[in-house]
């Protein structure tokens, strides 16, 4: 593994001999702490005599365990980015139940939403508040992030199969 730089490329080329759902995550240190704030997704790798499909759905979700006043930390290791960040749910203040959202924006540093507009620099960690998020409650000890979709229709004549 290495840190790929803003400007930099990195090509993982691979063959894939069986059909499947494998997991992907980046390629940069430390792994673990990429995969537990949702930066990994599903490779879909369909058999080679599938037959067409209405629709085919994957869901990749995470959760964001908060701090004690609702806050995560967001952190950016390397080179500087603009964040973005939907809540789509949280958990019960006894974290035994689920309850769903429609997703709500609660960072988006392009402009104010969160109050912590600008780029992220090097080692920068920031501090969204996840539980002023409409429908999250102040003692949510949990909230689940926007997932990752992949989303496959039936070829026809006016449209073909999209990822």
């Amino acid at each position: 593994m290495r840190t790929i730089e803003p400007g930099e490329s990195l090509v993982y080329q691979f063959t894939a001999e069986h059909s499947g759902i494998w997991m992907y995550h980046c390629g940069t240190a430390p792994v673990l702490h990429h995969i537990g704030n949702g930066m990994y997704g599903a490779v879909v790798i369909d058999p080679p005599n599938l037959k067409p499909l209405d629709h085919e759905y994957v869901f990749v979700q995470s959760e964001l365990y908060l701090s004690p006043d609702g806050k995560v930390n967001i952190r950016n290791q390397s080179g500087t980015t603009h964040v973005i960040a939907d809540v789509q749910g949280y958990y019960s203040a006894t974290g035994n139940r689920y309850n769903a959202l429609q997703p709500q924006r609660i960072l988006d540093t392009r402009g104010t939403v969160g109050n912590l507009p600008g780029t992220f620099g090097a080692g920068q960690t920031r501090n969204p508040t996840v539980t002023t998020a409409p429908g999250v409650p102040a003692d949510a000890p949990a909230a689940a992030r926007a997932p990752t979709r992949r989303r496959r229709v039936s070829p026809s004549p006016a449209r073909s199969p999209s990822a």
